[in-house]
Parts: C-alpha cells; structure tokens; sequence
C-alpha cells in the first residue's frame, strides 16, 4: 500500500472540512453584521425613545449605546472568540495528524516507542524528536512552513491559557503579531500594563495557517517521510 497517498488523502479531506467549516461561520457573521447595520434607524429610535416622556432623552442615548454594544458584539468580538478558537482547533488537527503519521511510521518499522512515550507537553516538538530519531528527515526542508506553525502554536497557548494576551517581554509573539495584519495589540502603547491583549480582527491569518499547514504535510509525506529505505 502507498501510505504516502492514504496520508495525503485523509489530509486533503481534513483540510477541505475545515476551510468549510471556516467560510460557514465567517459568512454567517458577516451576514449579521450586515443585517444589523441595515436595521439602524435612528428614527425609529427617537419614536421608541418618546414613550418614555421626559426621560427620551436619557432613553435614546441607551438606545443608541446598545445598538453600538451589539453591533460591537457581532462585528468584533464574536468574530475573534470564533476565530480564536478556530485556531486552536487547527492546531490540534495538525498536532493529532502529524502523531498519528509519526507514529504510524514507527510501527512501519517496527519501532517499540510512540510519540507520546517521550518527555514533554509540546506534541509539536515531540513529533520532530521522534522524527530526528527514528528516522533521516531534514526539517530544514520544510522550515519556513515549520516556523509559521510554531508562531501559530504560541499564538494559541496565549489563547488557552493567558485570555488571548502576551507578555510584554514575549518579544518573539509581539512581532510575530505586529507582522500579522489580521492581529491588532490592543493596549500595545501602554507600557503600565504587562500583558497586551490581541484580537484577530480578520480571517486572513486563518487562511494562511490552514494553507501553510497543508503546505507542510505535502512536503512532509511526498519529500520527508519514506516507508521504504
């Protein structure tokens, strides 16, 4: 069997769920947003804010003040828990699919080890000690791609564990995040605070970890990784 093409298969198919997965819930926010915007009607507004007699006025700006705070809702932080969380997603497929092709590898050649019988909580490190050990693969060759996924990587430890923000002092993340036109550093130019809280406020930075990831496993499993010596 040509287990080279079965990983690239079953990739392939991972790949193509979660792009549509992706453009289901970005077009989906994108439609509210758009449904929201179109409702606003400061007239109606005005007319709603009359039946509170002398208080209208008081009642319009609470009107209006909740209007910005859906519309703040849907247009932005919605987006970013949904494409946060995607991230993470990602980059646990990626994780699981590198393992399971890493491991299956070592049984092809009837390594007693897995992955997960090595030290360490980063299966992303892991996969390549395993790799460096069992087998004559040259990351260097697919480097660029290893390097973007690693950022990623860090970029969802922030998520899981620290509320989407970074240490001030995590130089590497920061401008890892100031390249990245889809990430903004919230309170980047306030030097009192230590953590610096980031939102994704686009999906480009999803769409180029999803093709960069794919990029790597076909470099991976066609140049990298031989059943056969």
């Amino acid at each position: 069997m040509n287990w080279n093409k079965l990983h690239l298969f079953e990739i392939d198919l991972i790949f193509t769920d979660l792009k549509n997965y992706q453009n289901l819930i970005e077009g989906f926010l994108s439609d509210k947003k758009v449904e929201l915007e179109q409702s606003y009607d400061e007239s109606e507004l005005e007319k709603e804010a009359e039946k509170a007699g002398a208080e209208k006025d008081n009642y319009l700006h609470h009107l209006i003040d909740s209007f910005a705070e859906r519309h703040q809702e849907i247009s932005r932080q919605f987006p970013h828990n949904f494409r946060a969380s995607f991230l993470v997603q990602i980059i646990s497929c990626i994780e699981s699919e590198l393992k399971k092709i890493c491991n299956h590898y070592g049984n092809h050649h009837e390594q007693k080890f897995t992955v997960d019988d090595l030290k360490g909580s980063d299966d992303l490190e892991k996969c390549k000690t395993y790799l460096k050990l069992f087998s004559d693969i040259d990351f260097n060759d697919f480097n660029k791609e290893w390097q973007f996924i690693k950022q990623c990587k860090f970029l969802r430890n922030k998520i899981v564990h620290n509320d989407s923000k970074i240490k001030r002092d995590n130089k590497n993340l920061i401008n890892f995040a100031k390249k990245s036109e889809s990430i903004e550093l919230i309170n980047f130019h306030e030097p009192f605070f230590k953590n610096i809280e980031f939102v994704i406020i686009d999906n480009n930075l999803i769409d180029e970890l999803l093709t960069v990831a794919k990029e790597f496993f076909n470099k991976f499993v066609t140049d990298g990784i031989k059943y056969s010596r």
